[in-house]
Formats: C-alpha cells, structure tokens, sequence
C-alpha cells in the first residue's frame, strides 16, 4: 500500500470501529434491527473482496489476527436431527475451553449446524453468515427472495454445553464477531497515530 492508500485505510478503519461500538451498543436490544447494519461493517472489514480491508491492513502492518473460538467442532452432531449455533462464536481473550486461531480460518470454520437423522449435514460458517446477513437483508443490498439457506440460519437456536436458547441467534453470532472486530481494529491500529 502507498502512504496515501494507508491513511485511507486507517480513516475507514477508525470510523468503521467507531460505528460498531455505537451499533453493538444498539444491538443489544433484541428488537433492535441494529445487528443488520453490524454485518454491514463486517463484510467490508472481513469478507469482501479478495482481501477485506482489516486483514488487507493487518497483513500491511505484519500482525497477525487470532481469535479464541470453542474447542467443540459441531460437526461431532453429525447424524443427529439437529439445528443449532455454538453459544460461544468468538473472543478477543482467552476464555475456558477455547482454542487459538487465526481470523481466517474462524471465518471459514463451521458455527452453525444442520443435520438430519439420516447423518446429512450442512454447516454455516462465519463468512456465509456476514454475506447472507448483509447481502440479503437490505444492508448492503436487498434479495425480496431470501434464499433457504439464510432462512434456515435464522431459526437456528443456540445449543452447547450450556443448553439451547429458545430465541433465533442470528444476531449473537454478528455481535460476537462485532465485538471481536472492534478490538482487533484497535490492535491494528495501536501504531498508527
């Protein structure tokens, strides 16, 4: 990148950090329609184009981004009439039970599930997840016929070691992958002042 494609960035990113602390603020109402415009700032950040904006810029800068993500592979439930997302998607930190990974590979990794009694599975991941959401639900652009993918994700519940919620997770998985997004955009950015 040039110095002036860098300034550039950092502009975006700076900004792009400020709105997902006030949206993910916003979000955590439940009926708060605030999660759409959060999947929004994710696919720019970490999804579009052949390398996204944040690890465009991570990569300029030689940083390296990790997640911690569950220890569980959801695709154990294979077999299993089953729906369901992991109820710990992402953290900045450490946290119980996680394991170390890089961004790209969470954003490739399965955290939604669908398996029938006949063992045929399908798995969502984070990066199907931020396109569907924002692509399909008037963020980013508006499908008036939503694909069966994106409708099955939204009735998916949480279920883990934890129990299952009773409520359409959708938007916990962007939040968590918000929350995550505006530390690591901070971490980027620790030496560009």
């Amino acid at each position: 990148m040039t110095a002036s494609e860098l300034t550039q960035t950092e502009r975006v990113l700076r900004n792009h950090q400020e709105w997902i602390f006030e949206d993910y603020e916003k979000a955590k109402d439940k009926h708060s329609s605030a999660y759409l415009k959060l999947a929004g700032y994710l696919r720019l950040l970490l999804v579009d184009g052949r390398l996204p904006v944040l690890l465009r810029y991570a990569k300029e800068k030689g940083k390296t981004l990790y997640a911690y993500v569950s220890d569980f592979d959801l695709r154990r439930l294979e077999g299993q009439a089953f729906w369901g997302w992991s109820g710990f998607v992402i953290s900045w930190t450490p946290e119980k039970d996680a394991k170390r990974i890089t961004i790209e590979d969470f954003l490739s990794r399965a955290i939604g599930l669908y398996s029938d009694e006949k063992g045929l599975a399908r798995t969502y991941t984070p990066k199907q997840l931020i396109k569907y959401t924002a692509n399909k639900e008037g963020v980013a652009h508006l499908n008036l016929k939503k694909p069966r993918a994106l409708e099955q994700m939204k009735r998916m519940i949480i279920a883990d070691e934890r129990g299952r919620s009773d409520s359409q997770e959708i938007r916990h998985a962007i939040k968590a992958i918000a929350g995550w997004t505006h530390n690591a955009i901070g971490y980027v950015l620790d030496d560009a002042s």
